[in-house]
């Protein structure tokens, strides 16, 4: 499995790392060595003959070029290894986010549906609300009458048990 690029970064950050960097080199190797030459000169430009001791500079040049184009090529190597694994996480995290924008496609369509279905009924109950405040309802017509006054008569038999009752309603004119 390839490691991640905080594990390659954290690889990096150690003392033991096996990535040398150039500085690191250079005080192992300085590139150039300076050495100093006397050189004596027996005439000076004016004709006097004097002895003038000059120091002259000769700098060496030491042939670093396979150790860092070593250290180049093992650096190129781990970059490459940084990338594939980057390519790879970008690419998971690309297929997730394309899979959460179908899902979120698919809720969004059957919300929009529901929404849409909401609508409609509502719109029928707003006419069904609209026909009941309209809505006349037959009333039968009844006529009330003020109670009448009514006289009751009790009638007895011989023995004093109620035979009958007689009501005659009275005009309240009277």
């Amino acid at each position: 499995m390839t490691k991640s690029f905080k594990e390659i970064y954290d690889a990096d950050k150690n003392i033991d790392s096996p990535v040398l960097k150039v500085e690191d080199i250079l005080v192992e190797h300085p590139i150039e060595e300076i050495a100093i030459d006397e050189v004596v000169v027996g005439e000076t430009d004016d004709g006097v003959g004097r002895e003038m001791t000059v120091l002259e500079e000769k700098t060496v040049r030491v042939d670093l070029t396979e150790s860092i184009e070593n250290i180049l090529t093992e650096q190129r190597e781990q970059t490459a290894k940084v990338l594939e694994s980057v390519l790879k996480a970008n690419t998971k995290i690309s297929n997730n986010v394309a899979k959460h924008v179908k899902s979120a496609a698919g809720t969004n369509e059957i919300l929009a549906e529901a929404i849409i279905g909401l609508t409609d009924k509502i719109g029928l109950l707003e006419a069904k609300l609209d026909a009941i405040e309209n809505l006349e309802i037959p009333t039968p017509i009844v006529q009330i009458a003020a109670p009448q006054k009514v006289i009751k008569e009790v009638h007895r038999d011989k023995k004093g048990l109620v035979s009958h009752i007689t009501e005659t309603p009275v005009d309240e004119n009277e």
